[in-house]
């Protein structure tokens, strides 16, 4: 028990941390939002299902995700769905009307599959990527393919989700020509310093008990994080000339990434591979986009979907039974088979993130729109859809359009356009 409530608090942490790294917008309201929702949507069990587990209602010991009984299995949830909401949030926060986004965030909750594990009518018959995966009964944990603490579930969900709101909403007025540099490197550094701690809480939490298997996630987790710190930052300086301290940041951030769904499965040794190779992918991968010609304010899709699925194919490669009796050999331990069932996890991950995000981005573009108006965009949305800012030198809060010092009224003859 006090190890599932150390965890807990652990993780709760790293989602707080993922504001302080990727900035204000990734604020607060996703806990509170995350953890209502993923509780209260039993209301919609209830209109295709049973209805017994609304709002935790009847609780069993029936085990249900990753050899969780019931009521162990909502705080590995919750765990999730903080960070998956987080981090698609964070790649669209600059644009996205605030009623269109709390819709999207229940939804993404909802059918991505971060916050349902209930079978939808029958019991013992699950749907969506949590359970497809880690459920009982889901056709890729049948199929063989592992993933420990949530490559494919948390991370390439999180990416390709981003990738389909970044295409669909469009770019930030001014992307390309206008410089938009780090809001503040300090707070960033802290954040990822925070996340690297919290993250030991996601991986080594994993093995739902204190012992060896966690032990060995928690040194993984460790080591992969600062191989991949270094790969970005040697990277950096052959291709920039200078190594900088928010790529050292963020190379962190994707070897965290690459290693979540090997850290139960691999050795030290692989998992200094996992991560030189994340920090140098993923540092490429963020370039690219501006070849590509898509805004992703934050990079959530170089870091979070291509250093998910570097890692997701990683375990396919590395992954040894020495480590975890209960997991499988990879390639270079005589088992090629487990590369077809990690690579097939990757496609269908992929395919169900950005298929099922572009249908509902579409939806609430239809019924309400997604973007603000272009000058409540230049304003800022901590103004125009708060009515607030980070930083209210000399002056207070007050109503849109009030004319109080510090609010919009007041911000709009300042800005250029």
């Amino acid at each position: 028990m006090r190890f599932r409530q150390s965890i807990i608090l652990t993780v709760t942490l790293l989602a707080m941390s993922m504001g302080l790294f990727c900035g204000a917008e990734a604020k607060t309201i996703e806990a509170g939002h995350a953890t209502v929702s993923w509780k209260g949507m039993g209301v919609f069990d209830d209109l295709l299902g049973d209805g017994d587990r609304v709002f935790s209602g009847t609780i069993t010991g029936t085990i249900l995700v990753k050899h969780l009984p019931e009521g162990s299995a909502p705080a590995e949830i919750h765990k999730t769905t903080l960070d998956c909401q987080a981090m698609i949030h964070i790649s669209e926060n600059q644009e996205v009307q605030q009623t269109a986004l709390c819709i999207l965030r229940a939804h993404q909750g909802k059918d991505l599959a971060y916050t349902e594990i209930r079978c939808v009518g029958k019991k013992d018959e699950c749907v969506g990527e949590f359970t497809w995966v880690w459920g009982k009964g889901g056709w890729l944990g049948a199929l063989g393919a592992l993933d420990f603490a949530g490559g494919t579930v948390v991370h390439i969900s999180s990416g390709v989700s981003a990738l389909a709101a970044a295409l669909v909403i469009g770019r930030r007025k001014g992307y390309g020509r206008e410089p938009m540099q780090p809001h503040s490197l300090p707070l960033t550094v802290a954040g990822a310093a925070l996340l690297w701690f919290g993250w030991f809480g996601f991986n080594a939490g994993s093995a739902v008990s204190a012992g060896k298997l966690a032990t060995s996630a928690f040194v993984v987790t460790n080591t992969a994080t600062a191989a991949a710190a270094l790969g970005w930052m040697f990277t950096e300086w052959v291709m920039r000339g200078k190594p900088t301290v928010l790529g050292a940041a963020s190379g962190a951030v994707a070897g965290l990434v690459a290693i979540t769904p090997a850290s139960g499965f691999v050795n030290p040794l692989a998992s200094i591979v996992i991560g030189a190779v994340a920090g140098f992918l993923c540092y490429n991968a963020c370039n690219v986009k501006s070849k590509l010609g898509y805004d992703d304010s934050l990079d959530v899709v170089g870091v979070h979907g291509i250093g998910g699925t570097w890692g997701a194919i990683a375990t396919g490669l590395f992954a040894t039974k020495t480590i975890n009796p209960d997991g499988a050999d990879g390639l270079f331990y005589g088992n090629p088979g487990q590369m077809k069932a990690q690579i097939i996890a990757v496609v269908a991950s992929w395919v169900l993130a950005f298929v099922g995000t572009v249908i509902i981005l579409k939806v609430l573009d239809a019924i309400m729109g997604l973007r603000v108006p272009e000058e409540d965009e230049v304003a800022g949305l901590d103004l125009s859809q708060h009515s607030e800012t980070a930083y209210a030198a000399g002056g207070g809060y007050g109503e849109v359009g009030a004319g109080h010092p510090g609010t919009f009224s007041e911000a709009r003859p300042r800005v250029a356009h």
